[in-house]
């Protein structure tokens, strides 16, 4: 694969100049025995175009490949199973000095055979594409395959895993009279759009997003990007994961996401759709009047109505969309349960790490945005589109800033009374909420990310903080008495550890476990599991270094199947927790709502959280399941005392 030439740029992304634009076939396949292996092998295969030999090397030639050429004796048996999970029988590839050869994966070598040269077969091409890397993505690649859904031609990658098509635009840039402004969807594409390379990330006010340079920001930041093994409207369609990044809903974006989701997508046989979204004051502040409250919601549910549009020409099935985030894409996804224009818009839903503070008022909204307003020197909206975006970024962060106690510098979705209007938790105990199977998991260590107290902690400062957070002294009180903790009151002892345990707990797992049985009263097959693996990053190393304890994010290369953890190659274990937690994600995602109310999935043993009990899994190097005292120990207390943010209203009201 030749990389395009970087200058071909316009407006951030690849134009269309004199590029070669690939055929459109009714189903091309990146086949692959990938099992989170180092060299797996990789095909192209031309599925239902049947066409005799003479044309085989032709077709193969339209993506710059040859015929596959095969052993003449029997696949390695992961390789064979690849093709027949494809759907390839019989297809045409190269046996040196013989003509006219066919590969039948039938039976448990499959074979070789000589075929009449006018017989009409899919084709197995090579696939030497080159594996997808943050700088040839920032740089461009050049064009391989084209799918023409109702949105209009787009171009593609491929690498040697799966395909990927890069900054596809899902609204009308929201600058000029669009900032500010409810989103639309985009024109239909006249010409090839060159979805090649990333787009720009949103305006990011506090903090830039890892190994992407911070001038590598726009407003104009409305993309997806889609990651399939496959594509075409004729292949088998497949279960889609629409992810939602994290950031506090500040921050982030989706080149943040690993290089190897192809290899995620490529194993675990699914679409994945990654979405940017406003961020900070440009998405989540407004007056509800001037300025609409969640204009970064309303991006997510025009974003997946896109998805319902489109999705089928990747190879995605528009009845089995799964909507999953970590952290702010978490309490984002808990919005989008609690949306109910997003109704049948998704089938299933996932949390990673989803922090239990309540939404914000309107009022609260309205008082921030005011702040911002004051500090820009605008009463309207019209003053608003004629300022800076730093000036913006700056007058956001201080409106934000000057409600402490109530924000904690975390932005939250807003009870704006139209996309949403009223707490999840009403909104569940009530029955009222967008009623798909969820699991919602957490860290063993969520809260170990964020230097919130220094070291070494005393019970007087872990009280003195929780009482801040929660607004009651008797409560904190309550949490370092909790014997489970095991808080030590000597003036010299280090309660870090306990801290953060506590903490984690009381803001992640116990609000966690406790809506998740709610949930499932209202029969909803609901269910919960704990991290208490992960891949090191940064945090780990840092801050959260607790043997046994891992921290915000490390779940994720472990669920994307990264090639690397921390910088270091994953050991066996790794890759056998990856590849359990891909095949629970994937089943979770291809099942329907029957099959998960029992108490299995892919294997293994996870029921749904009993509204009496409290089963859980443990996602570790042993996958155990935990019946009936699931963080009994951690909660039980919590519980009673009511401590959870949506039970006392706490912060954000």
């Amino acid at each position: 694969m030749r990389a395009t030439s970087a200058a071909l740029v316009l407006g951030g992304l690849p134009a269309v100049l004199a590029l070669a634009v690939p055929p459109a076939h009714k189903s091309v396949i990146v086949v692959t025995d990938n099992d989170y292996n180092t060299d797996p092998h990789t095909w192209l295969a031309i599925k239902d175009d049947r066409l005799p030999y003479s044309s085989a090397r032709k077709i193969c030639a339209e993506y710059d490949e040859d015929v596959a050429t095969l052993p003449t004796s029997s696949l390695q048996s992961a390789a064979l199973i690849a093709l027949q999970k494809a759907g390839i029988e019989e297809a045409w590839i190269s046996v040196p000095y013989k003509s006219c050869t066919a590969f039948n994966t039938k039976g448990k070598k499959g074979a070789v055979s000589t075929q009449p040269c006018s017989k009409n077969l899919p084709v197995l091409c090579n696939n030497n594409a080159f594996p997808t890397t943050r700088e040839n993505l920032a740089n461009g690649v050049e064009p391989s395959v084209k799918v023409t859904p109702p949105a209009g031609p787009i171009l593609g990658g491929r690498d040697n895993y799966a395909f990927r098509f890069t900054g596809i635009p899902y609204a009308s840039p929201p600058i000029g009279s669009r900032r500010f402004a409810l989103p639309v969807l985009p024109p239909k594409f006249k010409t090839p759009f060159p979805a090649l390379k990333y787009a720009p990330q949103c305006p990011a006010p506090y903090y830039s997003t890892p190994n992407v340079d911070p001038t590598h920001w726009d407003e104009d930041c409305l993309y997806i990007n889609i990651h399939t093994p496959r594509v075409g409207t004729d292949s088998k369609l497949l279960p889609v994961l629409f992810w939602i990044h994290g950031g506090a809903l500040v921050g982030g974006g989706i080149a943040d996401l690993s290089d190897n989701l192809g290899n995620f997508v490529s194993r675990n046989q699914v679409v994945l759709v990654a979405v940017q979204y406003r961020l900070g004051m440009f998405g989540w502040l407004g007056d509800n009047k001037s300025v609409p409250q969640n204009l970064g919601l309303h991006d997510m549910v025009l974003a997946l109505k896109w998805i319902n549009q489109n999705i089928p020409y990747f190879s995605g099935d528009t009845s089995r969309v799964t909507i999953a985030g970590q952290s702010a894409g978490a309490y984002a996804v808990r919005a989008l349960i609690n949306t109910p224009s997003a109704k049948n818009l998704f089938h299933k839903a996932v949390v990673h790490s989803d922090i239990q503070f309540q939404y914000w008022s309107s009022g609260l909204a309205s008082n921030i945005t005011a702040k911002a307003m004051e500090g820009l020197g605008c009463d309207e909206v019209e003053c608003l589109r004629g300022k800076s975006v730093q000036d913006i970024l700056a007058a956001g962060a201080a409106g934000v800033g000057a409600f402490p106690l109530q924000t904690w510098g975390i932005v939250m979705p807003t009870l704006d009374g139209k996309l949403v209007d009223r707490q999840f938790y009403d909104s569940v105990k009530s029955g009222k909420f967008n009623k798909v199977p969820f699991i919602n998991t957490n860290m063993n260590d969520d809260s170990g990310f964020a230097p919130l107290l220094t070291s070494p902690v005393t019970v007087e400062a872990a009280e003195s903080f929780l009482t801040l957070v929660t607004g009651s002294a008797d409560l904190a009180k309550m949490v370092t008495s909790v014997p489970y903790y095991k808080f030590n009151t000597s003036a010299e002892a280090d309660n870090s550890l306990a801290f953060h345990r506590a903490f984690t707990n009381l803001m992640f797992a116990c609000p966690a476990r406790y809506l998740t049985k709610l949930m499932n009263k209202q029969g909803v097959p609901a269910r919960v599991a704990e991290w208490r693996w992960g891949g090191p990053g940064p945090a780990k190393t840092q801050l959260c270094n607790y043997k046994d304890y891992w921290c915000h994010n490390d779940d994720l290369p472990i669920l994307w199947g990264n090639n690397t953890l921390g910088g270091t190659t994953p050991s066996a274990i790794d890759r056998r927790v990856q590849r359990v937690v891909g095949d629970l994600w994937t089943a979770f995602g291809g099942s329907s709502p029957s099959e998960l109310k029992k108490d299995k999935i892919a294997g293994i043993k996870w029921p749904v959280s009993d509204v009496e009990g409290s089963s859980g899994l443990v996602i570790n190097k042993d996958m155990e399941e935990e019946v009936g005292d699931f963080a009994d120990e951690r909660c039980d207390e919590f519980d009673r005392a009511g401590a959870y943010s949506f039970l006392r209203g706490y912060a954000t009201a």
